[in-house]
């Protein structure tokens, strides 16, 4: 029964990393609902961090691009931390 189990779950993470369209890493401690959840909030930093990007390229003010290249450097730091 585990082994079916195991299909199931490769058939779900398959299907899964097929829909979402990026690569989707689940290790061995982790189930599918952690590995869901993980490609969510990458998908939705990477997302904020286009936004903020195309922001800090279309701004004018020196601040204001200052303010902005330091939220994109978080972001960029959460990413890596989320893929590693």
């Amino acid at each position: 029964m585990g082994f079916l189990g195991e299909i199931d779950n490769s058939k779900k993470i398959l299907s899964l990393s097929l829909i979402i369209d990026d690569k989707l890493k689940v290790e061995a401690h982790e189930n599918v609902k952690d590995a869901i959840i993980q490609a969510q909030t990458t998908q939705r930093l990477k997302k904020e961090f286009s936004v903020l990007e195309s922001k800090l390229f279309n701004e004018k003010q020196f601040n204001i691009q200052l303010k902005l290249s330091e939220k994109l450097k978080t972001l960029k730091a959460d990413l890596n931390k989320l893929n590693n």
